[in-house]
């Protein structure tokens, strides 16, 4: 019971006002992937102890493109428990980037986070046939989604086709796949014409 007192509690304020919240014993490396419109959102973490000024960093707080750092602004609102983190240039269309708070951010007590935590989150391209591609990656399986436009009615990953499984959404789990591979993502019309190619670089 002490363990857990000497460390910071944080949870990720989401979409639709959806908060998760966790403790060290069950502390998760990552929190699931989403897909958001907004080319300018800001997101809100909410800690269960004031957050110290100190720790209020690009290298504690930072969103990533690729293995680059975005340009961001750092608040702290609510008493000092929540940041609110705000990119300072508008996301590209298209692009999945990651949100990440590193394990060394410490309270005003001093107390710290178990280990660095992320969230991946892809920009829609309400344009493009295929809108979004969201990764999760495990020890053995790597799960794809696609979102794609109203039009588009298969998608194949290095010619396997995608499970349809929710509005304009296509799934599926690889085994075969290595990080820094790269796979070849279609995207069809009901007459078997592509609609759009994009590859892929799997992390």
């Amino acid at each position: 019971m002490m363990k857990l007192l000497n460390k910071v509690a944080l949870s990720w304020v989401l979409a639709l006002a959806l908060v998760l919240a966790f403790v060290p014993a069950t502390f998760a490396k990552s929190f699931p992937a989403e897909s958001i419109e907004n080319l300018t959102k800001s997101w809100k973490i909410k800690f269960n102890q004031p957050v110290a000024t100190s720790s209020v960093t690009a290298n504690e707080i930072y969103i990533l493109d690729g293995n680059k750092k975005i340009a961001t602004s750092l608040m702290l609102i609510d008493g000092g428990k929540t940041i609110e983190v705000t990119p300072l240039v508008a996301y590209e269309p298209g692009k999945t980037y990651k949100l990440e708070v590193a394990g060394t951010i410490k309270s005003t007590t001093g107390k710290t986070l178990a280990e660095k935590v992320s969230k991946s989150f892809n920009v829609l391209d309400k344009s493009a046939a295929i809108q979004a591609i969201q990764h999760e990656s495990g020890d053995i399986v790597h799960n794809f989604i696609i979102k794609a436009r109203e039009d588009v009615h298969s998608v194949k990953i290095n010619g396997v086709d995608l499970h349809l499984t929710g509005w304009n959404e296509f799934s599926y789990g690889f085994t075969n796949l290595k990080p820094g591979s790269t796979i070849t993502i279609r995207a069809y019309s009901s007459t078997n014409k592509i609609l759009e190619t994009k590859t892929y670089v799997v992390d």
